[in-house]
């Protein structure tokens, strides 16, 4: 009995044994932990100062982690982050941050063998105190993946860290003597601080002197920021990796056994993203007579603006239109012959980016150019038969005036030969003319009203004005005339 008691004794102890060598060992084994360093300090209000994300992983290899962190935006301002000495070789996601929502993402991997180890920097966060109080930084998630072919998440604890800022003056920096003087910052990507680039790697250099024995350097949205990433030795230039799009500023100061010399700032501004698509508007549509289309463009930009557009038509060569003001362009196009045409535009922003439209417009050909409506013909057609009868009227007229003194001559030779009946005949031939001339009168001024009444409906033209003037002095000189001889005649005939 005791032998049984010593044999199941033995194989409990065994059971116990490989419980805890094969299952309290691995789950020990395999613990990893995201935590900051350092954990806790105080510093004064715009102090600016350093904090690093560490990954420990004792035991077991890891080949990536992630995580997102999240801080005080009213106690904290992120001003750049640091991926120096990191042990991340590649980045799934490159570190970035958001001072508005108060957050820093990072995902990166580690090639193989992976990192094992206690004190693995993964990032630097340069943070500057924005006003007095506690400030936490914490993580709002997190993972850590062994290098187990499977991707196991071994990720067991997220560190935290707590600042105190205090509203104490911060001692002015007094340049000593003998320091280095400020660096002179240039950058052979992005020469002109005043204009937008597209390349989103830039590179920075600068004269190092033989007595410079660290620089510290940085990049931000800030144009007067303090650098805080520490070289040592030092850097005589320095090409950032594929930044985001935004104004910018890079500082730069150097140190000698003297001291820390003054900072450089250098401003310089990226933009990769092309202008949003638009389209090509014909201000009369697609299908027209005029020969020269004007058209409306309205591009946009949302970072460094439009700067200019390209145009094409058919296969002809490109021509730039410059908007005057605003991005708006109203523009009329060169003379085109009748045809249907195919027009690219291109807009351009002040990066050199740019957005392609393409459209078609169809240039009608001339018609014949009627002269008068359908509607307008008749009335045109009266008033011109009425012009063709009057100047008919008018050689009628002239004519029966002509006829009337010729047989008045021929009358008044008559009648020196009949002088004794002068008396009673001259009686009778100026009651016979006056008649005659009134009548006459009377068909002139008719035909005088009907060219007044057509004055009413439209203008006249000269030609007919003359012929009104014309008629009414041929009238009064004739009456004057008769009356003129038949008294003679009568005078002759006493």
């Amino acid at each position: 009995m005791e032998e049984i008691f010593k044999k199941v004794k033995g194989l409990l102890i065994s059971s116990a044994l490989l419980f805890i060598v094969f299952g309290v060992l691995p789950a020990t084994a395999e613990a990893a932990t995201l935590y900051f360093s350092p954990s806790s300090g105080t510093h004064a209000i715009g102090a600016p100062f350093t904090v690093s994300v560490y990954i420990s992983s004792a035991d077991q290899a890891i080949n990536a982690a992630s995580g997102v962190i999240s801080f005080p935006t009213d106690k904290l301002l992120v001003e750049s982050i640091s991926k120096s000495s990191s042990v991340f070789s590649l980045w799934v996601q490159e570190p970035s941050f958001s001072n508005s929502a108060g957050t820093v993402n990072f995902e990166g991997i580690v090639l193989n063998p992976g990192y094992i180890g206690s004190v693995g920097k993964v990032l630097t966060l340069n943070l500057r105190a924005k006003s007095a109080g506690l400030a936490s930084l914490n993580f709002s998630s997190g993972s850590v993946l062994a290098n187990d072919g499977k991707g196991t998440n071994i990720l067991t604890s997220l560190g935290s860290a707590s600042f105190n800022f205090e509203s104490r003056e911060i001692p002015v920096a007094v340049t000593a003597e003998g320091v280095p003087p400020a660096p002179k910052i240039s950058s052979p990507t992005h020469p002109d601080e005043s204009k937008w680039y597209n390349n989103s790697k830039p590179k920075f250099v600068w004269d190092l002197p033989e007595s410079v024995i660290a620089a510290r350097l940085l990049y931000d949205k800030n144009s007067d920021s303090r650098p805080t990433v520490l070289y040592e030795p030092p850097i005589s230039e320095k090409e950032l990796d594929e930044a985001k799009d935004g104004i910018y500023y890079f500082h730069a100061q150097l140190r000698n056994k003297a001291g820390w010399g003054k900072i450089s700032h250098f401003k310089f501004q990226i933009d990769t993203v092309p202008p949003e698509p638009f389209a090509i508007k014909f201000v009369d549509g697609k299908e027209i007579d005029n020969s020269q289309p004007t058209i409306a463009l309205e591009a946009k930009d949302n970072l460094s603006g439009i700067d200019y557009y390209k145009i094409k038509i058919g296969e002809g060569d490109f021509f730039d239109v410059r908007p005057e003001i605003s991005a708006s362009v109203l523009f009329t196009l060169p003379r085109q012959s009748p045809d249907k045409r195919t027009i690219t535009v291109q807009a351009f922003d002040k990066a050199g980016n740019y957005a392609v439209a393409t459209d078609e417009f169809i240039v009608k050909p001339v018609q014949p150019l009627e002269i008068v409506k359908e509607s307008k013909l008749g009335r045109i057609q009266d008033v011109w038969s009425w012009t063709i009868s009057l100047f008919i009227m008018a050689i009628i007229l002239a004519g029966l005036v002509i006829l009337f003194l010729f047989v008045f001559w021929w009358g008044r030779s008559r009648l020196s030969l009949l002088k004794k009946k002068v008396s009673k005949e001259s009686k009778e031939a100026e009651e016979a003319l006056h008649s005659a001339i009134v009548l006459l009168k009377e068909d002139i001024e008719k035909q005088v009203k009907t060219l007044e009444t057509t004055k009413r409906l439209r203008n006249l033209t000269d030609e007919e004005e003359k012929i009104i003037k014309h008629f009414k002095k041929d009238l009064d000189d004739a009456e004057k005339f008769v009356r003129k001889e038949i008294k003679d005649i009568e005078q002759e005939g006493k």
